[in-house]
């Protein structure tokens, strides 16, 4: 599937309140012209978010996109392609370090430049850690399928370290792969999370961390997957284990529905 038209997106030379209403319906524009793109070029993820999730993931990733300087349609295609893979906000993700070095590192100043490193990076780390035609990914989501809740629970004394133990059975490729500063930080906004949330280690707090591994360090916070924040921050969950339990059935949910749709796919 080819990105958009490679068309700078236009800038005029007027008044600051007009150049901001101009800028905002280009790029309303391009947002609705990457929906329809990403309906026709990644329909299993279009699918599994569904059309309001992915408008508002498109309508963040383009801003974002636009503040690291993109200026072209395909530049903004190609960053789109990179958000719906690593995650909406892939761009800081403490596990991918190579996004956020790559959009600041003021020696690529020319846009295709820094897309074009991006990329080169994002391939080289879909090479390392899922495999062929996606294989090693498939094969770490049927491991979340088999898990029980007992797999979610630990001692709370022991929560680091069976995360660490959960992650590395569940998708040991990307584990291994994955640097050692990362992985601390990535620890650091786990155990914020379940703390904050006030999740508890033994009735299944190590969903969290799993979701955020499979699907992004921010997943909590991404609009693809809604039900992960949402499920985090409802207060009518007042009973112990109850939000801990809902989260364990929309992951189950999510996995379910993400094997039969690769499997339509002819994945």
């Amino acid at each position: 599937m080819e990105c958009l038209p490679e068309n700078r997106i236009p800038m005029l030379t007027i008044r600051n309140d007009q150049l901001a209403l101009f800028e905002n319906a280009t790029l309303a524009q391009l947002e609705e012209d990457l929906v329809a793109h990403l309906r026709d070029g990644f329909p299993v993820d279009f699918e599994l978010a569904g059309e309001p999730a992915l408008r508002e993931s498109v309508h963040l990733a383009v801003r974002r996109a636009d503040a690291c300087g993109l200026e072209t349609r395909g530049q903004f295609c190609r960053y789109m392609h990179l958000a719906v893979t690593f995650g909406t906000h892939f761009d800081r993700d403490p596990l991918l370090p190579w996004a956020a070095q790559t959009l600041r590192n003021p020696r690529l100043a020319d846009p295709d430049a820094r897309i074009d490193r991006l990329e080169h990076y994002a391939l080289r780390q879909l090479g390392r850690v899922t495999g062929e035609t996606g294989k090693e990914y498939r094969k770490a989501i049927i491991r979340v399928r088999r898990l029980d809740v007992e797999d979610y629970c630990c001692r709370p004394a022991e929560l680091e370290a069976a995360m660490w133990g959960l992650l590395q059975r569940t998708y040991p490729e990307w584990y291994d792969h994955a640097p050692d500063a990362g992985l601390r930080e990535f620890a650091r906004i786990a155990i914020d999370l379940i703390g904050n949330a006030g999740l508890q280690p033994d009735r299944g707090a190590l969903i969290v961390p799993l979701a955020m591994f499979m699907l992004g360090t921010h997943a909590a916070e991404d609009p693809l997957y809604p039900w992960i924040g949402g499920t985090l921050n409802d207060e009518s969950f007042v009973e112990p284990g109850a939000k801990e339990a809902a989260l364990i059935s929309h992951a189950a949910d999510y996995v379910e529905r993400s094997l039969a749709l690769i499997r339509e796919a002819g994945g």
